[in-house]
């Protein structure tokens, strides 16, 4: 009579072993973790005294099922691999490396794995040995996780004490932030900014371009004797060290938004603080406190080298913060950038001017929060159609620019903003869909607009969360930087593919703040979205370009000369 890992093993033949464990980790299936084994498998752990040691499928799946039990059944349970070394010998593959076991988001644990496994049919495991092992061990083997590499998101604590700023021989600094997937290096004086590809968790390497594959530059980070962090960088058969300046301080911090959640971030403390405090707001989408490309991180770092005490944190329901992001309209996201605004308020050495700054999206948040009641003393937003357009206004200058880089005829380019024009209008009012479902019929026959096409009527659902029926499309900024008296610093670009420049800075001109002073605009020649130099707006992805434009980083100085200036009257 077969056991029960017996017959899954039957029914689901092991192609990875190692799959299949991760997979009954998730379903906490203790009998399809033993299906990875064969029949009359060892798996000894040596974790501490005593030394645990199972024989058999039967025992096997036992010790599985018993820590299954142990485990708080509202987390998740993630298991992944690191191998570190491999071969092939008698007809047996051994292998070697460490394991790291997540516990939702509430604990993460590490091990190193012996095993022995077949090398040829199911591939299932002879023998599995492990011991105790940390973070480091993990991270600083070489290569991808073994599993879902697309997924893998970098360990923002182990990570976080990479970044910062690094003095380099020739007096420029190196700053390191990251993003949830990468590490990226900027270098202060060239405003070179290069997108860094994982070798291990101690060495990445970086190209000519944000995002390359090139290996022309190589980042060791390691301690030295007395323990200052320091970067070896070799390029052109050279190294040069760099090492890690005390400009300012980062600490892991959380608040509590209006309706209960806990929210988690990042507070900024600079060494010599201006007076001035700042709360980072979000783009659009799933972004961390880092934010998309690290450009939050990138923004948080110059500020608080110059003096801000910053506070960045995780959107709802990305990394460590509670909630649902996808569910949010503008004044959600507001609500949240207002609470960060009042913790920040009540911490040490924060005085009252406190401003907001963020990117994209982020205007038409901040925007909001103003609305709402918030009193920011100053505010900096780059690359932002909402600190001066509607959302519908923005997606169809942003559609239209895009359908026009990909060469589709301009017939077709006006059917398809008609037809999203109708979209907006139908989704605001609820009305006329025989207007809509004409046109999207109409445009549906052409195979080049069909990517391009917004759903008909009849294919909306008011309920599903999708963005466009959770913003708020026809939201105008303008009334609210009307009557703003605070000083802003608004950032436009040449090759913005989401922000028309041109419409954004003649709107903001006529306003008071533009007039009295209070208010600067700024805009960025041969640039893209967020701040990059650009050849067009049609090569501006991050595959095309190398480095900020510099007039960024000193707009951030002409914030804060605003901010300390007195009011001058409309």
């Amino acid at each position: 009579m077969t056991s029960c890992a017996q017959q899954i093993a039957a029914q689901d033949p092991v192609s990875d072993p190692y799959a299949v464990l991760r997979q009954a980790y998730a379903e906490r299936d203790a009998e399809r973790a033993a299906a990875a084994y064969v029949p009359d498998a060892t798996l000894t752990y040596d974790y501490g005294d005593p030394i645990e040691k199972y024989e058999g499928s039967a025992a096997i799946a036992r010790s599985f099922d018993d820590l299954f039990k142990r485990v708080d059944p509202e987390l998740k349970l993630d298991l992944n691999f690191r191998t570190a070394n491999s071969k092939t010998a008698k007809g047996r593959i051994e292998e070697n490396g460490v394991y790291r076991l997540r516990f939702g988001d509430a604990e993460t644990s590490f091990g190193t794995f012996k095993v022995v496994r077949e090398a040829t049919g199911q591939g299932r495991f002879i023998s599995d040995f492990g011991t105790s092992a940390t973070v480091d061990d993990f991270e600083s083997l070489p290569g991808p996780v073994r599993l879902d590499q697309e997924n893998e998101e970098l360990d923002s604590a182990y990570y976080g004490t990479l970044t910062g700023r690094y003095k380099l021989d020739d007096q420029c600094d190196l700053i390191i932030t990251h993003s949830i997937v990468r590490m990226f290096a900027r270098n202060s004086c060239t405003n070179d900014w290069q997108g860094l590809n994982r070798k291990s968790g101690r060495i990445w390497t970086g190209g000519d371009r944000v995002l390359s594959d090139k290996e022309l530059v190589a980042y060791e980070f390691f301690k030295e004797a007395e323990g200052a962090d320091v970067i070896r960088i070799r390029k052109d058969n050279k190294i040069t060290i760099a090492k890690k300046q005390p400009n300012y301080t980062r600490e892991a911090v959380s608040f509590q938004s209006r309706d209960g959640l806990t929210l988690a971030g990042d507070l900024y403390r600079p060494a010599n603080p201006n007076g001035l405090a700042m709360v980072l707001v979000h783009g659009s989408g799933p972004q961390d406190r880092n934010g998309y490309a690290s450009i939050m991180a990138v923004t948080a770092e110059a500020l608080a080298q110059r003096g801000h005490i910053v506070l960045t944190y995780d959107k709802r329901g990305v990394e460590k913060s509670q909630g649902d992001w996808s569910k949010m309209g503008f004044a959600d996201l507001a609500s949240d950038a207002i609470s960060a605004m009042d913790w920040l308020a009540m911490q040490q050495d924060v005085g009252s001017n406190i401003g907001f700054a963020g990117s994209s999206q982020a205007g038409w948040v901040v925007a909001k929060a103003i609305e709402q009641g918030a009193k920011p003393g100053h505010v900096h937003l780059l690359g932002a159609a909402g600190s001066a357009l509607t959302v519908e206004e923005q997606n169809l200058y942003n559609t239209e620019v895009r359908m026009r880089c990909a060469g589709i005829v301009e017939a077709e380019i006006r059917m398809a903003l008609d037809q999203q024009e109708e979209f907006f209008k139908y989704v605001r009012t609820r009305s006329n869909p025989e207007k809509l479902d004409g046109l999207t019929k109409r445009a549906s026959v052409y195979p080049a607009l069909r990517d391009w096409l917004f759903p008909s009527s009849a294919d909306v659902d008011f309920d599903a969360g999708d963005w466009f029926t959770t913003l708020e499309l026809a939201f105008d900024p303008i009334p609210v930087w009307q009557d703003y008296d605070g000083r802003a610093v608004f950032v436009f670009s040449e090759y913005d593919d989401s922000t028309p420049t041109a419409l954004a800075t003649k709107r903001l001109e006529k306003l008071p703040g533009a007039k009295n002073g209070n208010f600067e605009i700024i805009n960025l020649p041969g640039t893209q979205h967020i701040g990059l130099k650009a050849d067009s707006v049609c090569k501006a992805g991050l595959g095309d370009v190398s480095g900020f434009n510099g007039l960024l980083f000193e707009s951030f100085d002409r914030l804060a000369s605003l901010s300390h200036r007195k009011a001058r009257p409309d």
